[in-house]
């Protein structure tokens, strides 16, 4: 799980204490084990208000200029000020067009002006969802997937595997897990895994103890010295957390 001083202390640079922003975040940051951090942050901006700004998201922000700021404050990293600018930069890796190749955090480009070649930005939220503000009665929103599908001229990915995999919220995993286990406890345990670099599988999160679980849990247990077992135990769960407070 993303370290939540770093966040706000990214955010704090220009965004006030008692600001949308940094309410938005702590509000994020207290949400139940198993929902995600950047869904749960811009369900918490939803209406900011369209307008031009320059890296505060306290009281406006255009399409780019928000998921440009958001990507700052969670990974540090900047993805550009316009559509133009982001679309090009090389950072992101290119997905083609197809909505269905699309996972959390992905970013689709669109262009509505014969002038232009990239116009709007909406990112997505999960499978049937995405987030952006379009004009002044439009503020920030969720639409569709599929929203102006035919006005799509890309899809870029700037988020590695582990950096989705660090927007989870972990939360507290119980030494009951055990392998056959099918709950939001296992899918808490996977995401630690995956955030500390250990491979759960193709179906990563599914909430589901199977093999590919049991073996990453079995070789972080290994790795650090202890015994294998069948389940999360007491020493297994401390090196866990010790791991991710490390990051």
């Amino acid at each position: 799980m993303l370290n939540k001083d770093e966040v706000l202390k990214r955010a704090r640079e220009r965004h006030t204490e008692t600001g949308r922003v940094i309410k938005a975040l702590k509000r994020a940051f207290n949400a139940s084990p198993g929902s995600n951090l950047l869904i749960e942050f811009v369900k918490e901006m939803q209406g900011l208000p369209y307008g031009i700004s320059e890296w505060s998201i306290d009281k406006k922000a255009d399409c780019s200029e928000f998921w440009r700021v958001t990507y700052y404050i969670f990974f540090g990293f900047d993805i550009g000020s316009y559509t133009e600018s982001q679309y090009e930069n090389k950072r992101g890796k290119n997905i083609g067009t197809n909505i269905k190749n699309t996972r959390l955090g992905d970013l689709i480009y669109y262009n509505f002006k014969k002038s232009r070649n990239v116009s709007h930005v909406a990112g997505v939220i999960d499978k049937n969802r995405i987030a952006h503000t379009r004009s002044i009665a439009n503020p920030l929103m969720f639409s569709k997937i599929d929203y102006s599908k035919n006005s799509i001229v890309g899809i870029k990915r700037f988020l590695t595997d582990l950096e989705v995999a660090s927007l989870n919220i972990i939360g507290s995993v119980p030494n009951t897990i055990k392998y056959g286990d099918n709950n939001i406890y296992v899918g808490s345990y996977q995401r630690a895994l995956m955030v500390l670099g250990f491979d759960v599988g193709k179906t990563k999160d599914d909430n589901i103890f199977g093999k590919n679980t049991l073996n990453a849990h079995n070789l972080f247990q290994t790795l650090h010295g202890l015994s294998e077992t069948n389940h999360v135990d007491v020493a297994t769960q401390a090196k866990i957390f010790d791991k991710l407070r490390g990051l």
